[in-house]
Order: C-alpha cells, then sequence, then structure tokens
C-alpha cells in the first residue's frame, strides 16, 4: 500500500507524528529527563537503557529507547521501501473497522500501541485511509508496575486525538512475568475475555535475554498460542536487527512451527539496511534498523 503522505517520511528519513513527539516531549518534561534524553548519544552499536522495575530504570529506558521503538513499528507500518511485504497490510486490514483486542506485550511505557495507534491516525488524517469505527480495546502487560501508570497516563492523554478520526481506545492493565507459566496464563485468560473479531498480539523487545530465560519465554509463547486456537488472531514480533534479535527470531520461530502444520502462516522480514530517522527530541538524524514476524491463524477448523 503506497500512500500520499509526506509527514512520516520524506527525504529519505523517517519522522514521528508531530502529536506523539510533542506528547513525548512534554512527559520526558514531567518526569525530568528532558536534558537527558537531549544529551544522549545514540550509538549504532547499542541500543541504550533495557529497562527494568524500579522508576530510575523505567525512566531511563523510557528517555533513551522510546522514541526509537516508536519508530521501528512506524518504519514498517509505512514501509517506504517496500520490504516487509504483507506486514502492512496484515495490520491495516485488522485495524481498520469493528472491534479489535490488541495484546501489548511487554508494553513497556506503551511505544508501540501509540506508534500504531498515532500511525493510524496520522494516515485517516491525511485520508490514506477511510475514516471507519474503529474499536481498540487493548491489554497492556508488563511486570514493571511504573512502566503501566506511564502507559496509561500517556495513551489516555492521547484518547481524544484518536476519537477525532473514529478510533476508540480503552485499556486495561495486567502485570505479567513472561517467564512463568502461570503468569502468562492469568494474562490469557483476561485476553480471551475481551470480545473482538480479530486479536491481535504485538510482541517486542525480547531479544536481549539470556539462554535460560528464551526457554521459559519460548513456553510462554507457545501457551499465548493455544490460548488463542480458536480464534482469528495475529502475532506481529518487531526487534531490532542485531545478532541477538537473529538468534531469537530463529528460536521464535522453531516455536511457531511447532504450533503450524506448515509455513504459510509464518512470515519474517530481516532488511538489512539501516533506515535513517529525526530524534524529535535533540534533531538529531539517527540510523536503526528493524526486522518483523508476522505469524496468524484466519481459518478456524
Amino acid at each position: 500500500m503506497e500512500f500520499r503522505i509526506n509527514s512520516l517520511w520524506r527525504d529519505d528519513k523517517a519522522y514521528l507524528p508531530t502529536p506523539l513527539s510533542n506528547q513525548y516531549i512534554d512527559k520526558l518534561e514531567e518526569i525530568n529527563m528532558l536534558e537527558h534524553a537531549k544529551s544522549y548519544v545514540r550509538k549504532e552499536d547499542k541500543e541504550g537503557a533495557v529497562g527494568g522495575v524500579s522508576i530510575e530504570e523505567t525512566h531511563q529506558h523510557f528517555a533513551e529507547r522510546f522514541s526509537n521503538s516508536c519508530i521501528r513499528l512506524q518504519y514498517v507500518l509505512i514501509d517506504p521501501s517496500m520490504k516487509f511485504g504483507n506486514v502492512p497490510d496484515n495490520f491495516y486490514s485488522t485495524f481498520i473497522k469493528g472491534n479489535v483486542a490488541l495484546l501489548d506485550s511487554p508494553c513497556g511505557t506503551g511505544a508501540a500501541a501509540l506508534s500504531l495507534l498515532f500511525t493510524l491516525r496520522e494516515l485517516r488524517f491525511t485520508g490514506d485511509l477511510p475514516i471507519l469505527p474503529l474499536n481498540v480495546s487493548i491489554l497492556a502487560a508488563d511486570y514493571s508496575d511504573t512502566a503501566l501508570i506511564m502507559y496509561e497516563e500517556m495513551l489516555n492523554k492521547a484518547i481524544p486525538q484518536f476519537n477525532e478520526v473514529g478510533i476508540f481506545v480503552s485499556v486495561t492493565l495486567k502485570q505479567w512475568n513472561a517467564f512463568e507459566a502461570k503468569s502468562t496464563q492469568f494474562l490469557m485468560d483476561e485476553f480471551r475475555k475481551f470480545e473482538a473479531e480479530e486479536y491481535f498480539v504485538l510482541i517486542s523487545a525480547f531479544s536481549g535475554i539470556d539462554k535460560e530465560d528464551l526457554e521459559k519465554l519460548s513456553n510462554s509463547i507457545r501457551q499465548m498460542q493455544c490460548c488463542l486456537s480458536t480464534v482469528p488472531f495475529t502475532m506481529v514480533h518487531v526487534e531490532p536487527e542485531t545478532k541477538k534479535g537473529n538468534n531469537f527470531f530463529k528460536n521464535i520461530k522453531e516455536i511457531f512451527l511447532s504450533i503450524f502444520s506448515t509455513e504459510r502462516n509464518i512470515f519474517e522480514f530481516k532488511p538489512k539496511e539501516r533506515f535513517e530517522w529525526l530524534d524529535p527530541v535533540n534533531s538529531r538524524v539517527v540510523k536503526s534498523s528493524v526486522m518483523v514476524s508476522l505469524n496468524s491463524r484466519d481459518e478456524i477448523k
């Protein structure tokens, strides 16, 4: 799908939607991290803070990585170089109208969901997508209570702007330990309570985990897939294109192949080149990378 807009991509660079950039800067000011974000220099081989449970860890991660996480998903959605196959169309066909349940896990402070919703808002505002009634019920899951609180605050502040273009959003917060079967089961029980025509799972920021945690996470992802086996669902996984990310994707694909009988529903896209984007906080041009996998079950037997 090609778009007429130039607000999100021009001069071979990606730009965050202005309302999202403004909201990000406002939150940085509120938590006294704006100067840190302005002075932080992102290096191509380092991705910054990894986050954590404490307020300090969450705020540092927000200042150093939130905008990068946003731009990765946005780059996939607008796909200016046509490198992500059917992934953008899967997003747009799902988030076009009707009732959609979105599991954002681990959600952090909301980069993935806010990137998705603000991109949809921009495309509707410019006429690239039709304005049809869309109800999105979000289950935001993370281990950090601080991150969940920030997620809710930022999303609630943005909701009136989504409403202007026919996107109506509600959010439920859920503390989740991704490496614990019981916690994952509670999460999926909650998600299946949502009434929706389609269930969409958005996963990101796991490629840095160690081998032991990967095995535990693998069990959780199998659990998620099994819990959704009787409904139409799509699972999209977004990570930076790194050595760890590639190894992680290899392991995740084996999980999906153990669930699906064929590879017909499994897609991976790993563009090698990095893309440029403008950091809205310090106006620096930054290089980033992204790879994405998409797994779906649209036929229930």
